[in-house]
């Protein structure tokens, strides 16, 4: 497997993470024949359709049957399903994202933290999110923005368990990143500097969901500070002038400018730059978010990494 790290130039592997929409009975039948672990959106409980997401290792052997009841990034329109005899219009994506080695991984200066356990599926989705720098309306009526940045705190129906993990993410559309109590205690305790935390309220109580906390980082990295290294293009708002990457590839790659980071700062976040290949007209920049080699150690040492990937970032002048 060929690819990018900052000294020997291997990836061992990549996982891939799949969004398929709309979710269906026929599509949970498919995923649980195959026995790959998934999260389900509400929309699909609530019967208006939602989408299902799951990750998978590239090497795993049940990629071949993935692929082939999961084609890519295409819409597939009149196609048959075995399990009902259905047909149905599908959309697949997919995302891989590089696995590193330990060893390569605390070589790291600043590594991007990423949850691949998504739990908290919002009952407020279309109050906690707005999108800037709008420069059309879609074919539903909602605004159309190059950015889209958090307004209110998440509100959810029903509590999760956190089981042996600390961190989880919103769901896909969702993303953010969240803590328990013990991952509050701990980062507070070994004096990691940038954290601030938002709560998660009891859907339409307005009240404080106990033992999870959203991680909301006080330092904001400037948008220059990012470089595309592969499957990655630059991409410019015309209205505001923020420097935007676009996912151009299955496997995209990008470095840092370290110059430009605050090196007594443990945890940042970026601006809503980065653009998912499937955005339309550039619409929905994400957020991601940065941690120190210091902040990493101090979840690895206190066994908090469950579920969460981290991604050593490429230095670039």
């Amino acid at each position: 497997m060929s690819g990018l790290s900052r000294k020997s130039g291997v990836i061992m592997y990549y996982l891939a993470q799949y969004y398929v929409s709309p979710c269906s009975n026929c599509i949970i039948q498919v995923l649980d024949g195959i026995g790959v672990e998934y999260f389900v959106s509400s929309g699909y409980r609530d019967g208006t359709g939602g989408f299902v997401t799951f990750y998978i290792d590239e090497r795993d052997v049940r990629m071949d049957r993935i692929q082939m009841e999961f084609p890519v990034d295409i819409t597939n329109s009149n196609r048959e399903y075995d399990c009902h005899g259905e047909a149905e219009n599908r959309v697949v994506r997919t995302t891989y994202f590089p696995q590193y080695t330990e060893e390569e991984r605390r070589q790291g200066k600043w590594l991007e933290i990423r949850c691949i356990t998504a739990k908290l599926d919002p009952a407020n989705y279309e109050d906690v999110y707005r999108e800037t720098c709008v420069f059309d309306r879609s074919h539903i009526g909602t605004d159309m923005g190059h950015h889209k940045i958090q307004a209110n705190p998440l509100e959810i129906r029903r509590m999760f368990k956190w089981g042996n993990s600390h961190f989880f993410s919103g769901s896909i559309t969702t993303g953010g990143l969240f803590c328990d109590d013990r991952a509050v205690s701990i980062m507070e305790c070994a004096g990691l500097k940038g954290l601030q935390y938002g709560p998660v309220l009891k859907w339409k109580t307005n009240v404080p969901v106990s033992n999870v906390h959203q991680i909301l980082p006080s330092n904001t990295i400037p948008d220059g500070a990012f470089i595309p290294i592969r499957d990655v293009k630059p991409y410019t708002c015309e209205i505001c002038g923020m420097q935007m990457l676009r996912i151009s590839g299955k496997k995209p790659l990008y470095g840092i400018r370290d110059e430009l980071l605050n090196c007594d700062i443990d945890f940042c976040r970026t601006l809503p730059l980065f653009l998912d290949c499937s955005a339309e007209r550039y619409s929905g920049g994400r957020t991601h978010y940065i941690i120190s080699q210091r902040a990493y150690r101090v979840l690895k040492e206190n066994k908090m990494c469950r579920g969460v990937e981290f991604t050593p970032l490429t230095l670039l002048p």
